[in-house]
């Protein structure tokens, strides 16, 4: 019996995976976007796997130490070819919804009083395959960076299903083990995964004690209480993990630097009631789907009170339904209580980010899975409404995959997935900008230009888009693209980029003012590459071969791959006459 049922888990695991790979074909060969670049294209520090420290010592955000390991392997076999990362993102979201099915039909069973598989294991698998397919989930799967979103709900539905298992067996006290594990290696991939330790004691009273809270036994419910007491404490114990990975890189956090203005954060709050309905929406109308919303936060009480007062009847009916529908409770608090870490008292940088509905989907595609079925039964009866509603279903997940596909063709090249950003939001200034950064890598200054002054006209006094248009038009008129520096540095006088880059045309004209510039760049950011070099190649213009030298070699320390600057190193200690 097991091993039918083992043999069956691992054929659904691979249709999964063969259907997932199917429906993001078109994106697997996409470049590296966004935040991909800064962090594994051009972060040395994925260029090793040992020691730790090394590993996550490049790139500008938080570390993840788990997914930033498997960024690392992913170097290690594949360099800088994105096939095997995109493939390791889509293998992991169909085990994820491989998790997703098993626990879905695991809780059915409990809350059907069933012991064999029946109705409950057909709505589980179902559900599943929607969510799998589910253009929703696209972002995190497609987009390489994301990584950390699947495996973060992954710790987290690992943690369910291990004590799902150890609930079937309490004697086997290494599901428990493994259930605690999955919570700590969850916060070492994702912040998000902060919730584990609530999740698990909500599913355990709600769904595999559900009998408890339906007739109200409070006696009976302290009695879990007190007899799950250390296996809860072990679950938050994992929260030290989180703590240790936020505390050693506090810098890398803007939101630890905030302060601690309580309006700001009320201001934060009310704003996601809005997000929170945008979510909804996409997960039942999945369009426009944006890589980048650049979603404005409002002041406006009287446009934001409607939203937060429909959020908060929510929350407070599944509270009450607690008692008579503890399933369909513990679905839409686990909603609310996933989203929580990034749509509650936190300011996070972005409003609104498509990834962060990856696991909450998951939660509607249960319970609207289930909520299918149980209306199909009750006016269709038995077997002809299950077998509608699975029919029906078929025809949802047929379409969603081919929107799924649809979507990822936008993955296939940088250009593509930012003309597609911009289309469906205008009004967003970062999406502006990194559309121009990537045209002008592409050699079209013209079209960068003019993305720029979108970026400009979003938001005026964007100093990384003077920057940029600095790069954009100095090719063609080098006062302009000083003056373009200079007001970027007017904004944010200690952005070393616009110092090196204004140092070197000031350079060109012999400027004494580009050694100013050059030596407050260094004295900035010591082991910027670009500050040295361009140090070393200004004194090497005057004939200051030595000084020339010692710049090449601090550049060269920095940057021991980089042909040219090897090439002019080798070039002064030839002149220099030394070995």
């Amino acid at each position: 019996m097991h091993g039918r049922a083992s043999i069956r888990g691992l054929l659904i695991l691979a249709a999964f995976a063969a259907l997932a790979l199917a429906c993001y074909a078109p994106a697997l060969d996409g470049p590296f976007v966004f935040d991909d670049i800064c962090e594994i294209q051009l972060n040395r520090g994925m260029r090793t796997l040992w020691p730790p420290h090394v590993m996550l010592a490049g790139g500008r955000l938080p570390h993840r130490p788990i997914t930033y390991l498997t960024f690392a392997v992913n170097y290690r076999l594949h360099g800088l070819s994105t096939r095997g990362y995109h493939v390791v993102n889509v293998l992991v979201h169909a085990a994820n919804a491989w998790l997703v099915g098993w626990l879905a039909t695991r809780g059915l069973r409990r809350l059907a009083g069933e012991t064999t598989s029946g109705t409950a294991s057909l709505v589980g698998w179902l559900a599943a395959s929607v969510w799998l397919v589910h253009p929703l989930c696209s972002q995190p799967v497609a987009y390489i960076y994301q990584r950390m979103e699947l495996l973060g709900a992954m710790g987290i539905l690992g943690a369910l299903a291990c004590y799902e298992r150890w609930l079937s067996d309490p004697g086997s006290r290494g599901w428990l083990a493994a259930a605690v594990a999955a919570s700590g290696i969850g916060m070492a991939c994702k912040e998000t995964a902060v919730v584990t330790p609530l999740l698990v004691p909500l599913y355990d009273i709600l769904v595999a004690h559900a009998g408890l809270v339906r007739g109200m036994s409070r006696s009976a419910l302290l009695a879990l209480l007190r007899r799950r007491l250390i296996p809860y404490a072990a679950f938050a114990a994992t929260w030290l993990v989180l703590a240790a990975v936020v505390a050693s890189q506090r810098h890398r956090y803007p939101e630890l630097h905030a302060g601690n203005d309580p309006g700001r954060r009320l201001w934060y709050l009310l704003n996601q009631s809005r997000v929170l309905l945008h979510y909804l929406r996409l997960a039942f109308w999945p369009d426009p789907l944006c890589l980048d919303h650049g979603w404005p936060e409002t002041r406006n009480l009287a446009a934001l009170l409607p939203a937060t007062a429909l959020v908060a009847a929510c929350g407070a009916g599944l509270l009450l339904a607690t008692r008579r529908h503890p399933g369909a409770a513990f679905l839409g608090l686990s909603w609310f209580l996933l989203l929580a870490p990034t749509s509650s008292i936190v300011p996070v940088s972005d409003l609104c980010v498509e990834h962060r509905m990856y696991l909450p989907l998951a939660c509607l595609s249960v319970a609207t899975t289930a909520g299918l079925f149980h209306a199909a039964t009750n006016c269709l009866g038995k077997p002809r409404g299950p077998r509608v509603a699975a029919g029906a279903l078929a025809v949802i997940v047929a379409i969603l995959a081919t929107t799924t596909f649809a979507r990822a063709h936008a993955y296939q090249s940088v250009t593509g997935i930012w003309l597609d950003t911009v289309g469906k939001a205008p009004a967003n200034a970062r999406a502006w900008l990194c559309l121009a950064r990537n045209l002008l890598d592409e050699g079209d200054a013209i079209r960068a230009e003019g993305c720029l002054h979108e970026a400009l006209r979003a938001r005026p006094g964007y100093a990384d888009a003077m920057f940029h248009m600095g790069n954009a038009v100095a090719g063609r008129d080098r006062s302009a693209a000083a003056e373009w520096y200079r007001k970027a540095l007017a904004i944010r006088p200690d952005d070393v980029d616009s110092l090196v880059n204004l140092a070197v045309l000031l350079a060109l004209e012999n400027d004494p003012e580009a050694e100013t510039l050059l030596a407050r760049a260094v004295a900035l950011k010591p082991g910027h590459v670009e500050a040295l070099a361009n140090y070393g190649n200004l004194l090497l213009e005057r004939g200051d071969i030595p000084g020339a030298r010692a710049w090449f070699e601090r550049a060269a320390k920095q940057a021991p791959d980089d042909p040219v600057i090897r090439g002019k190193l080798e070039a002064v200690t030839n002149a220099a006459g030394s070995p």
